[in-house]
């Protein structure tokens, strides 16, 4: 099972996508890594943190400097540490990034790279606004039918 803290982590994972859009071939690695710790989704019983690190750790090429908190363990002795119970919260992460694995398999031609970078950015604040509201997502604010946010003119 998640952590919150472990959603700071992908949110990491989504700023180095971001910030290095063209690198193509480890940013589809490490997506693809974080797909397979996010279709796990609460069946884990292998440890309370640091699940994404753990995953990313096993690609070979993958650049120690601009990656460098993968190679550290964080141990969360405070008290605020929240689990990640809710399923919707795994589907939705999980097609976010597999949305984002198939505008990166896109390439490299420069408006895709935007396109990486913008969806990069979107899910990296998502991920933060998930672990700051305790892990909590309701349903109906991404429902096509939720007309709340939306004003008739």
């Amino acid at each position: 099972m998640l952590i919150n803290y472990d959603l700071y982590d992908l949110s990491e994972i989504f700023s180095m996508v971001k910030f290095k859009p063209d690198d193509c071939e480890i940013n589809k690695e490490v997506i693809t890594k974080a797909i397979s710790v996010l279709e796990r989704g609460n069946e884990r019983d292998d440890g309370w943190f640091c699940h994404f690190r753990i995953a990313l750790r096993s690609i070979p090429n993958l650049d120690e400097y601009y990656y460098n908190f993968v190679f550290v363990e964080n141990v969360y002795i405070i008290s605020t540490v929240d689990l990640l119970r809710d399923e919707y919260v795994y589907k939705v992460l999980l097609e976010c990034c597999k949305s984002l694995l198939k505008v990166i398999e896109d390439g490299n031609e420069e408006r895709n790279l935007r396109r990486i970078c913008h969806l990069a950015d979107c899910l990296c604040d998502l991920s933060k606004s998930l672990s700051n509201n305790n892990t909590v997502m309701h349903k109906n604010e991404f429902s096509p039918n939720n007309n709340s946010k939306r004003k008739s003119q």
